[in-house]
């Protein structure tokens, strides 16, 4: 009888915890405010990160300055034009070329050659010898 009190119990908190969350459920915010929440999150942090680079600015000087903005700004510049243009350019053509390769029998016929010659078995000797 016990252990049905303690199970009764635990039914009832999970049904108080189910309607708690079920009244939340009806609260949470569109795609559009979290897209608009995300964005002003990061305009924040930009804004932010300037205030630092002014405050490091007037404490070292001129000099140490120029060096830290140049610094930051070819890192911006090397992201913005070739990292993210990369990346998506990555994950849109990988998909593509392995959809082409699996339909191709050519490449089928190639990967089966490779994979019983001497490089298939050493690759499969390396990951039995790794398995232990």
């Amino acid at each position: 009888e016990e252990l049905e009190i303690w199970y009764q119990q635990q039914k009832q908190a999970e049904y108080r915890r189910e309607q708690r969350a079920e009244a939340w459920r009806k609260y949470t915010p569109s795609e559009r405010v979290k897209s608009a929440l995300a964005w002003l999150f990061m305009l924040s942090c930009y804004v932010v990160f300037c205030m630092l680079i002014v405050a490091y600015g007037r404490t070292f000087g001129n000099a140490k300055f120029g060096r830290l903005a140049a610094a930051w700004g070819g890192a911006l510049a090397t992201t913005f034009v070739l990292e993210e243009p990369l990346l998506i350019t990555i994950s849109h053509v990988v998909p593509w070329v392995l959809a082409g390769m699996a339909s191709n029998d050519a490449v089928s016929v190639f990967v089966a050659e490779i994979w019983s010659s001497a490089i298939g078995k050493l690759i499969s000797e390396v990951a039995s010898w790794c398995r232990g």
